[in-house]
């Protein structure tokens, strides 16, 4: 199976998440504080692991950062959500395991 790429909600232009759950910032200019406009390398992204075990990525956009789940990227980006749930289920029960194909959107009752 071949890793695709999406663009991330919110995020198009500066960040792609994987089905494979990896996430990559892309190749883009940016100016510095002290107005130089420098080039930045597209470069796949290294989450933390919080204390729950799920990876866990830091975004940047119009100088602020944005926290989210690793997990909840690659749901919004490749899985359906007919039902409108609101959690995402690893089916294997590792939350480091982002997967596309280990994931799938449930209830508060599943």
């Amino acid at each position: 199976m071949d890793e695709i790429w999406k663009d991330v909600a919110g995020f198009e232009g500066l960040y792609q998440v994987s089905n494979f759950g990896r996430i990559k910032s892309l190749a883009r200019s940016r100016k510095t504080k002290g107005g130089v406009l420098t080039a930045v390398p597209e470069c796949i992204r290294k989450p933390r692991t919080d204390k729950d075990g799920y990876k866990e990525i830091a975004l940047s956009k119009g100088g602020k950062l944005y926290y989210f789940r690793v997990h909840r990227l690659v749901a919004f980006a490749f899985i359906p959500n007919p039902h409108n749930y609101s959690l995402i289920n690893h089916r294997d029960e590792n939350p480091a395991n982002n997967h596309f194909s280990n994931l799938e959107w449930c209830n508060q009752s599943y």
